[in-house]
């Protein structure tokens, strides 16, 4: 069996404040608001904000929602410093960052059922990716984690929520 050991000194420091607001107006109309402020000894600094609204129309049953939000994740040590028998780190990895958004409605149906749907989508930028080394591995060892190319993801999830009793409800979503 072989087992192998390895030191690192490395270091990097993180400071982050987040501040949220809820507000409804009107009894109907209900707006969420955030803000995330972080400074990275390694990555420097990054805001990153978030807000989402929720208009229920009483009258007709519906709920109308939209959301929105910026975000960031930093390299994980792993991924900037390893250095063992089969991986080696890249210490010039930028943080992955995201932008999503979202819309959708519910709709009750009868005093017992809801229906729902809600578009998403999300943007990724230098997404961080694990790419094998060839074995055997070369003598002139290149990193294995890299930033890649942007991504995009996008679907409608569908939902929909029954109440059979008093005390006993059921559920099915799909997402595609």
């Amino acid at each position: 069996v072989y087992f192998e050991t390895t030191s690192l000194s490395a270091d990097r420091s993180n400071d982050a404040v987040y501040v949220q607001e809820q507000l409804t107006l009107y009894d109907r109309l209900h707006l969420i608001g955030g803000l995330r402020f972080e400074d990275n000894s390694a990555f420097g600094s990054e805001v990153s904000p978030r807000g989402a609204a929720a208009l229920d129309v009483r009258e007709t049953g519906t709920t109308l929602r939209v959301a929105a939000a910026k975000g960031i994740k930093e390299p994980t040590f792993y991924e900037n410093f390893a250095d063992d028998a089969w991986t080696l780190g890249n210490p010039d990895l930028d943080p992955e960052k995201a932008t999503s958004w979202e819309a959708g409605l519910s709709q009750r149906l009868g005093s017992r059922a809801r229906i729902s749907g809600t578009y998403f989508e999300s943007r990724f930028k230098d997404l961080i990716a694990f790419v094998p080394s060839p074995f055997p591995t070369p003598p002139d060892r290149s990193p294995n984690f890299f930033n890649v190319q942007a991504a995009k993801v996008r679907g409608v999830e569908i939902e929909l929520q029954g109440r059979l009793r008093e005390n006993l409800s059921t559920g099915v979503s799909v997402t595609l």
